[in-house]
């Protein structure tokens, strides 16, 4: 029998009459990286924020490791070894990077009345270097760092307690190709024998989520229609279990061809922001769909 992490049974939350879950019973492995599968509403994240104690379940029980589990906060799970990368950005901008990678644990980091800023800055940097992500600068303030960096940033922050069970809510949508591939190498780790860590993704990006995670759990309308290894999937079905129904047709836009007005709606001429842009123009059309 497999050595089961998380374990869910009857999990219900409602929100007055809507049902944003629903009897949700599951069991993730331990080394699994478990794909959440569904539609916009589903139920996807609000199951991911009762696992890290955001939410309070309406009724039914967690297990973690065989013993009940019911967080009281964010930080009640990260006692538990149980971290979360948000899908909204999870920073404050007013404070310095370091700060925001212990928020609410600085006074881990006392020397008598005073934080040791220093204490926690080589904190920091030894757990960026420990699960080998890519550095960013430490200085200055949060609200000065480009998205993706602000989102590498949450990863070191939610990796700094040494997790057990790690909560990923599309974390790969704010990165670019050396980072998702970086992100990649650094699953791969979390789950090997080696670390012994598990992992539950939520990703919009199927063709990922298929490459990447072990098993999948298909949510529709806040129940989970079914859970099987990924093998055991195909991307059309997938789709068919998320929807409910065959999607026939094109699943993207097939009108390529230029079909756009002369009438320009947004004009940029020669933008330049020093460090981070050089010299950018373009026309948007009306009708056109211009991509970045």
């Amino acid at each position: 029998m497999a050595d089961i992490v998380l374990k869910t049974e009857h999990l219900c939350k409602f929100f007055g009459a809507t049902k944003a879950n629903n009897d949700l019973n599951l069991e993730i492995p331990r080394g699994a990286v478990l794909g959440l599968a569904g539609e916009n509403g589903s139920g996807k994240s609000t199951l991911a924020s009762m696992i890290c104690g955001i939410q309070k379940p309406t009724s039914g029980k967690m297990y973690l490791n065989g013993q009940e589990y019911a967080p009281a906060n964010p930080v009640d799970a990260n006692n538990h070894k149980v971290a979360m990368v948000l899908q909204e950005l999870g920073v404050v901008g007013s404070l310095d990077p370091v700060t925001n990678m212990f928020l609410g644990r600085t006074g881990n980091f006392k020397s008598g009345p005073l934080v040791s800023l220093a204490g926690m800055k080589k904190e920091a940097e030894a757990t960026f270097e420990k699960w080998n992500l890519t550095k960013v600068s430490l200085n200055g303030v949060a609200g000065n760092m480009s998205i993706e960096n602000r989102k590498v940033l949450e990863l070191a922050r939610a990796l700094s307690i040494d997790p057990k069970f790690l909560i990923l809510d599309e974390i790969s949508q704010a990165l670019s190709h050396d980072n998702r591939k970086m992100l990649y190498k650094f699953i791969e780790h979390f789950t090997s024998e080696e670390v012994g860590g598990t992992i539950l993704m939520v990703t919009h990006d199927l063709e990922e989520m298929m490459e990447i995670c072990t098993h999948i759990s298909v949510l529709r309308d806040g129940q989970i229609i079914d859970t099987r290894p990924t093998s055991e999937y195909d991307m059309d079905e997938l789709k068919r279990l998320m929807i409910g129904r065959e999607v026939s047709g094109d699943y993207y836009r097939a009108d390529q061809e230029e079909n756009y007005q002369d009438d320009v709606v947004l004009k940029v001429e020669h933008l330049t922001v020093p460090g981070e842009l050089k010299d950018i123009s373009f026309e948007l059309h009306k009708g056109e769909i211009l991509g970045v």
